[in-house]
Order: structure tokens, then C-alpha cells, then sequence
């Protein structure tokens, strides 16, 4: 994303190392172009800060500030020395109309961080499912459904997955899928005495 030199020098900020340039829930009317150096932005997960994404020369961030004018959602810092653009939603229409090139590149990149976030947003809910099924398996092993072994709770896969799916309201043939899933992760194991039953090894059981 090329820059006039007299625009840079209007609009640039530099930041050191490990500055912050903004923080999460910080209010923001400006978004970002990086002209030269790294920036990192991370997100608040409990009590630490998680890197989210790294974000080089050419690129922006900070942008949803000119789209919904929310406080920011996350926390950006200078990985290195960084010479940035501050671009409030009016220089961002001005460069719109007059530019194509940064027109183009900026849908391009918006189109890609959507495409991530709906990725992101799918492995959640993916990740989410699958402790679904793994809660509800702890919950059928310590049930009276469950034969107990020598070996661990013995769960027969049919009537695990009806249970369930009435239980957690994922469908059944979701639920077998991810139960084999665990089975191929090692966390159920093949009964050697019963077809249809895996065993959920006693290492792996909950503790209270």
C-alpha cells in the first residue's frame, strides 16, 4: 500500500518497542497503516495476554474504529520500531475516492480478516462441541448406563450417542463422529469383549 511522502509526514506516529499503541476498550476514531516495523495485536484471555496476530509494513489494523466507532476490542503494541498512519474516517474516504490502488487493497484485506474471523469463530465452535461429547461421556461413564471394567467405563456407542443428543442437543450421527474422533486421539479405546462398546480408560475419568 503505497503512501505519498507528504501524506506519511502529515499523518505518521512513531512507536518504540513494546509501546502500546492502544488497549482494549480503549475509545479509537482512527485506524492504522504500518509503514515500517511490526505490530502486534493480543487479547485479554483471564489474567494474560494472548498474540492474536502480527501485523507488517503494508498492512492496517485498528480498522473497525472507522466501521462501528465500538472501544477497541483488543490490544495493539509495537513488536519493533514502528512508523504507523493514523487515518480517521474522513482521510479514509478521501483516500478511497482518490486512490484505487488503496481502495482495492483495503477490501482485499478486510476481506481476508473476515475470512479469519469466520475460520476462527468455526474451530470455536468445533472445539466447543467436542467438550460437549467429552462432558457427557464423563457424565454417561458415572451413570448406571455405563458397564464398569477393569479396564474403564464401558460406553456402547449407539446408546451413548441417542443419550446424548438428548442430553447436550447435538445430533447423534455429530456425536459418533466426535466419539470416534476421541477414539482415534486415544481417549476411548476398543473393547475386546463387546462390538459397538468403547472403553473410556480409567486415566482418562474425572476427577471430583
Amino acid at each position: 500500500m503505497q503512501l505519498k511522502e507528504e501524506f506519511i509526514k502529515k499523518h505518521g506516529q512513531r512507536f518504540k518497542a513494546q509501546d502500546v499503541i492502544f488497549d482494549e476498550n480503549d475509545s479509537g476514531d482512527d485506524m492504522f497503516i504500518v509503514i515500517s516495523g511490526e505490530v502486534e495485536i493480543l487479547k485479554k484471555v483471564a489474567n494474560a495476554y494472548k498474540s492474536l496476530m502480527e501485523i507488517k509494513a503494508g498492512d492496517i489494523f485498528g480498522e473497525m474504529a472507522i466501521v462501528d466507532k465500538e472501544p477497541r476490542s483488543a490490544r495493539a503494541i509495537a513488536k519493533t520500531d514502528v512508523l504507523v498512519c493514523a487515518l480517521n474516517d474522513q482521510v479514509v474516504e478521501n483516500l478511497i475516492n482518490q486512490n484505487t490502488s488503496f481502495a482495492k487493497r483495503l477490501l482485499k484485506i478486510l476481506t481476508a480478516r473476515l475470512r479469519d474471523t469466520n475460520q476462527i469463530i468455526s474451530d470455536l465452535l468445533t472445539r466447543d462441541r467436542k467438550n460437549m461429547v467429552i462432558g457427557a461421556l464423563y457424565s454417561y461413564a458415572k451413570s448406571n448406563r455405563a458397564e464398569k471394567t477393569y479396564k474403564g467405563a464401558s460406553i456402547e456407542i449407539d446408546d451413548f450417542s441417542k443419550w446424548a443428543s438428548g442430553t447436550i442437543g447435538l445430533n447423534a450421527s455429530d456425536v459418533r463422529h466426535i466419539v470416534f474422533q476421541l477414539h482415534d486421539e486415544g481417549m476411548l479405546e476398543e473393547s475386546s469383549s463387546s462390538a459397538g462398546h468403547l472403553i473410556l480408560s480409567k486415566r482418562f475419568e474425572r476427577r471430583e
